[in-house]
């Protein structure tokens, strides 16, 4: 019943807040769906033109932002747009790696339902759950996931004038969940990730809600109605008993990860961060053995995964099976500066200088900002004959990019014997001290 200047702000809210956070491209949907059913709720036959106008607006405006906002991340470039259209990248390409847009949305019922049931009982909650992916249409597990929904939405509708909370509050989670953005045929980063129905829980609130509501007119009796009081209450009670439990699988992230992977042990994500909280605890054996079972039972390993096998095995003294390891990652990711840093001191560990430079030099080349790289560049080419003077570089930079690192006092010390093996004149004030000197 607003004037048009009242919805045209509107759409100017929905088209700011897109730039924000893209499930706003829904907001046009929730809006028509809210004037339809409890603002002017006519039968369609009865719609005038003008309502006619309205809803084929806001259907266009509803299809157009996604459209805008995929441009947008396509850099309005044709080939990257016809590239990202064809293309299932991301993290869950490396998860997935037989993955399509077809059986990513065959798998979306089966999450959508999983999503349900942990909203009447928060079991099992993970950070990283693992999903497995459906490829036909004909599974029984995805056809009766399509089965729980499609009754679940009949009943909401049946029920829509005796339980209008229930039908608003199913359209609003609906709406607001992956159904609409994340569980179509644009696969998202993770096939299921818990978060994404923050928002759709007020919609299962609604239905929760609304059907205690129908409960309680039909309920006459005062000893039935507090039956249904008590068993809310109970509810409520191992809700929030469930919610302190889980507070305490966040309290670090060894916790947190552990729990992860007592879900999902086949995950290579929930193994790698698992066995990485590990070995910041010093736990290596337990990394170690971790790492090693999920190896033995895979045939597509991560870089990251090898590398951080690499880091198990060389803090288990196993400093050839770590080269190795390190070789592989490096080979497959190059310019991973971290990881041809981490080789280089183990090829320095292992008396192997010549190379372990070369792997210092690609860090440095890759990341000039990798003041670690420079400082074990310029140790090693000040244990060389006629490359004092590259070392005093290196290790100047050193100094420049961080004065006061856990290295400083030794490169300091060493550009000092350098300087006087060379004969050279003492560094000035502001090398010394770590400050970066201008041309």
């Amino acid at each position: 019943r607003a004037r048009w200047r009242g919805w045209w702000w509107v759409g100017v809210a929905t088209a700011l807040g897109a730039l924000c956070k893209e499930v706003i491209v829904t907001a046009p949907l929730l809006a028509a769906s809210a004037v339809w059913f409890w603002i002017t709720p006519l039968p369609w036959r009865r719609w005038r033109a003008r309502m006619w106008a309205l809803v084929a607006g806001l259907l266009l405006l509803a299809c157009t932002l996604p459209v805008l906002y995929f441009a947008h991340l396509s850099h309005w470039d044709a080939h990257t747009l016809r590239h990202n259209l064809q293309a299932i990248g991301g993290p869950i390409a490396l998860h997935y790696p037989d993955l399509t847009r077809t059986t990513y949305l065959l798998t979306q019922p089966r999450v959508l339902v999983q999503y349900l049931a942990l909203l009447v009982w928060p079991r099992p909650l993970s950070i990283d759950h693992a999903v497995r992916i459906s490829t036909t249409w004909h599974e029984p597990a995805l056809l009766a996931a399509c089965g729980v929904l499609l009754v679940a939405l009949l009943a909401a509708w049946r029920g829509r004038r005796v339980a209008p909370w229930c039908w608003w509050g199913a359209l609003f989670f609906f709406i607001f969940s992956p159904l609409l953005l994340q569980s179509s045929i644009i696969p998202a980063p993770d096939v299921m990730f818990e978060h994404r129905v923050y928002l759709s829980t007020a919609g299962f609130a609604w239905c929760v809600g609304g059907l205690l509501c129908l409960v309680l007119a039909r309920v006459r009796a005062s000893q039935a109605r507090r039956l249904v009081y008590g068993v809310m209450i109970l509810y409520l009670l191992v809700l929030l008993l469930a919610t302190r439990q889980r507070c305490a699988v966040w309290r670090d992230e060894l916790t947190l990860w552990r729990d992860a992977y007592a879900h999902a042990p086949a995950k290579q994500r929930v193994v790698v961060n698992y066995a990485n909280a590990l070995l910041e605890r010093g736990a290596v054996d337990k990394a170690f053995a971790c790492l090693a079972a999920f190896v033995q039972t895979t045939t597509t390993i991560w870089p990251h995964t090898t590398a951080l096998l690499g880091n198990a095995l060389a803090a288990r003294g196993e400093v050839d099976a770590a080269l190795r390891c390190y070789a592989q990652a490096v080979n497959a990711q190059p310019a991973n500066d971290q990881w041809r840093y981490s080789y280089a001191q183990l090829l320095q560990h292992a008396g192997r200088l010549h190379e372990a430079l070369q792997e210092a030099n690609g860090a440095v080349y890759f990341n000039p900002l990798n003041a670690d790289a420079w400082y074990l560049s310029g140790i090693l080419r000040a244990q060389m004959p006629n490359e004092y003077v590259a070392a005093t570089n290196h290790l100047t930079r050193y100094l420049q990019l961080t004065p006061d690192g856990p290295h400083a006092h030794e490169a300091r010390l060493q550009l000092e014997r350098m300087r006087a093996a060379l004969a050279l004149p003492p560094a000035p004030a502001g090398a010394a001290s770590g400050k970066e000197r201008r041309p």
